[in-house]
């Protein structure tokens, strides 16, 4: 069974990504997985090279080039996570403070200030002013206006494509069994990510925009919206609470609770591009990148083959598996693992 899991970002891919990997696993099944490939081509390697009985699981960005691709056809099993526009814009928000934590770390005090006034008075301060003082500071801005145009497109992709359709809400509350349906197998619920991806998990739940935004946001972004929002079926209901109240732990207390983990793992995966032999690497590096590669990040697909290779100070060499992720590597198109497996003689 190959399934595909695509979405927008802050939609609950990955999510749903660790949720679907458990229920394979427990199902017995044995497959590869593929973290956010960059474009097609390791799909249409990995279906030139494997027989029908194979299983991939992969999930990707919501990309043109992926549906363009005769290779999105053969998955047998395709998912399209939505989720209400206005939540996924407040969660692509406070992670722009961990999207890009080297180049972002001196303005995070900042962000973390204007988060707490914020967090104060909901009142005082609309969400797209917030956005724009961000913007400022060097955090980039968000393209809300084409919001509504990416919906219509995703909405086309899962009527053309064959899609089944999934909401992020219904993710969230555990409401699995059309899904388990669809898939064949029971999903038991949404599971929490891996080690390495814990920064992208903020509040799992929805609604959350309500105590954000103000009458300000809403005559803006309501007339953007909402006309694509009923196409996905999210109802024109704008209402906003008399008392506002913002989680810290869903804001500020996010940010700072997550921001030197991340930064610290950007560091060492600045590292690895310079680090390539298990003799000069260190064990966190390596563990890292284990990680990883087991939930299917093309990049570290290679860098543990290679300490596997090598050997050394973060874990002793180890040829056999060394060649089972030099082959992975190649049923993706990774020419330097079938570099290596010459090299090897296998």
């Amino acid at each position: 069974m190959n399934i595909v899991i695509a979405g927008q970002p802050k939609s609950g891919t990955t999510g749903l990504y660790q949720t679907v990997k458990k229920a394979m696993l427990s199902s017995g099944i044995e497959f590869l997985c593929l973290f956010e490939p960059k474009g097609p081509k390791p799909w249409e390697s990995y279906f030139s090279k494997c027989d029908k009985e194979s299983s991939l699981l992969t999930k990707i960005m919501l990309k043109r080039r992926f549906f363009e691709s005769d290779a999105v056809n053969a998955f047998d099993k395709r998912i399209m996570i939505t989720r209400d526009p206005r939540d996924r814009l407040l969660s692509a928000f406070l992670f722009k403070a961990l999207s890009r934590p080297i180049k972002v770390r001196k303005y995070i005090p900042g962000f973390v200030k204007l988060l707490k006034e914020k967090e104060n008075a909901p009142a005082n301060i609309s969400f797209l002013e917030l956005v724009d003082k961000a913007d400022q500071m060097g955090f980039g801005s968000l393209d809300y206006k084409k919001i509504s145009e990416v919906l219509l497109y995703q909405n086309n992709i899962i009527s053309t494509k064959k899609f089944f359709s999934l909401k992020y809400e219904a993710f969230v509350s555990n409401e699995f069994e059309s899904l388990s349906d669809y898939l064949g197998m029971p999903i038991a619920g949404n599971e929490p990510q891996s080690n390495w991806l814990k920064h992208i998990e903020r509040s799992r739940g929805y609604g959350e925009w309500r105590n954000w935004f103000t009458p300000k946001d809403v005559e803006v972004l309501r007339p953007l919206l909402q006309p694509a929002m009923d196409k996905i079926g999210y109802p024109d209901n704008w209402e906003l609470p008399k008392k506002q109240f913002i989680e810290s732990s869903t804001s500020s207390e996010y940010v700072i609770n997550n921001f030197e983990r991340r930064y610290k793992q950007a560091r060492m995966a600045s590292k690895e591009g310079k680090i390539f032999t298990g003799r000069q690497t260190n064990r966190e590096i390596f563990e890292l990148s284990l990680q990883r590669a087991n939930d299917g990040r093309l990049d570290d697909v290679l860098r543990v083959a290679r300490f596997y290779e090598e050997g050394g100070k973060s874990q002793e060499q180890d040829i056999d598996k060394a060649v089972y992720w030099y082959n992975v590597g190649r049923l993706f198109g990774l020419k330097s693992c079938n570099e290596a497996l010459e090299r090897l003689s296998l």
